[in-house]
């Protein structure tokens, strides 16, 4: 349902509180264009496998205009671009919620985390490769805070209630963030002091924090120092970028 292959397929829902429960290929194109748009009402979209946006070899969009919407697809959905497509899921106005995930899981590598791509990302087959670009690839936590409370000081463009959430990257039911990192405002001055500042280990303790905390986020970047070599282009915003302003080898013993 609402999916074209070879063709052109086109759909609007212009006003009403409705409800799309569909399957794997909704909302998505092959070799073809599929553009759905939604003008008002709170809607509820649920879909599978490749779907809510996504496209291969062609382009596919869903085109909120108002309304307080609800998205909840599996995996390769919500603005998702394979090999030579185009998938987006622009959103003008309303307190959308996004969920993504719940069925397929990053086996065998992260057995107990979903496997998601989606959300604004592009996957191609090679050696036709797709991509995108990390807008915020350069910000800290912090920061990310800090433009959402500039975005939202004349009028709340972004709900509270976003903000307010604890971080979570919904690996998994209930996880959050600090199960596994410590609190972004202790984290992102560690990680400032190590990447921008080019201080070793020995000098970022002695600023004052807990040796034993500064061994685990040095760890932990170095040895993820190959997922920063697989990642988007970023919008450099700092003197060294963490990505391509910052080179590293990622087979040194030294950073083990």
């Amino acid at each position: 349902m609402f999916c074209s292959k070879y063709g052109f397929g086109y759909s609007q829902d212009l006003s009403g509180d409705d409800i799309y429960q569909t399957g794997d290929f909704s909302f998505a194109s092959f070799i073809g264009i599929n553009l759905h748009q939604d003008k008002s009402g709170d809607d509820f979209y649920q879909s599978g496998l490749f779907s809510q946006g996504a496209a291969m070899f062609g382009i596919a969009a869903i085109v909120d205009f108002n309304g307080n919407d609800s998205y909840k697809a599996t995996c390769m959905a919500q603005g998702f671009g394979s090999t030579y497509g185009t998938g987006a899921i622009p959103d003008f106005a309303g307190a959308d919620v996004y969920y993504l995930g719940g069925k397929y899981f990053h086996e065998p590598l992260m057995p107990l985390d979903y496997l998601t791509l989606g959300q604004g990302m592009g996957f191609g087959l090679r050696p036709d490769m797709a991509g995108g670009l990390g807008v915020l690839g350069d910000c800290y936590k912090m920061q990310v805070y800090a433009l959402a409370k500039y975005i939202n000081r004349t009028e709340e463009i972004i709900p509270q209630s976003i903000i307010v959430k604890p971080p979570s990257a919904e690996l998994r039911p209930g996880q959050k963030d600090i199960d596994s990192l410590p609190e972004y405002a202790v984290l992102d001055k560690i990680l400032y002091q190590y990447i921008e500042g080019r201080q070793g280990p020995n000098e970022i303790k002695a600023l004052g924090f807990d040796g034993a905390l500064v061994d685990r986020v040095i760890k932990m970047v170095n040895v993820n120092e190959y997922k920063r070599n697989q990642f988007c282009p970023i919008i450099r915003i700092s003197p060294k970028a963490f990505g391509v302003g910052r080179r590293v080898p990622i087979v040194g013993k030294y950073l083990s």
